[in-house]
């Protein structure tokens, strides 16, 4: 939390454990907590300059069921594998460093997910601002 007001990011990529109930974050000492999905949203609402967040987790599309941010919200899809989400992750990312707008980093990532096979259903689904 202090982090993100401190930094004030434009992109906040979360590579987590999630469930139906939220995320499970590791704290400094090393412990696990359950944050909800309600709780990581309103964090994220009040990070000042916040343009886009992206959750790899299994269901944090749950996330965006929660309502419209005034950020781009890229959650996955029910259960998914590290190797799913680093695909897409490398595409999204290529694609910032040729200078795309968010939504361009999107389709990149989704493209290269494409390209190495995977169906429409594992996909990440994008909310818009």
């Amino acid at each position: 939390h202090s982090t993100l007001l401190r930094l004030k990011p434009a992109i906040v990529h979360i590579q987590a454990h999630g469930n139906q109930e939220g995320l499970a974050l590791q704290d400094s000492s090393g412990d696990l907590h359950q944050v909800s999905w309600a709780a990581l949203r309103d964090t994220l609402m009040a990070t000042p300059g916040l343009r886009c967040v992206i959750l790899n987790a299994c269901e944090s599309d749950m996330a965006a069921t929660l309502g419209a941010t005034p950020f781009v919200l890229i959650t996955t899809p029910g259960a998914v594998i590290s190797e799913t989400t680093l695909t897409f992750t490398f595409g999204f990312y290529d694609a910032l460093a040729a200078g795309s707008d968010i939504v361009e980093c999107y389709t990149a990532g989704c493209n290269r997910m494409r390209l190495q096979g995977y169906s429409e259903d594992e996909l990440p689904s994008m909310q818009p601002a």
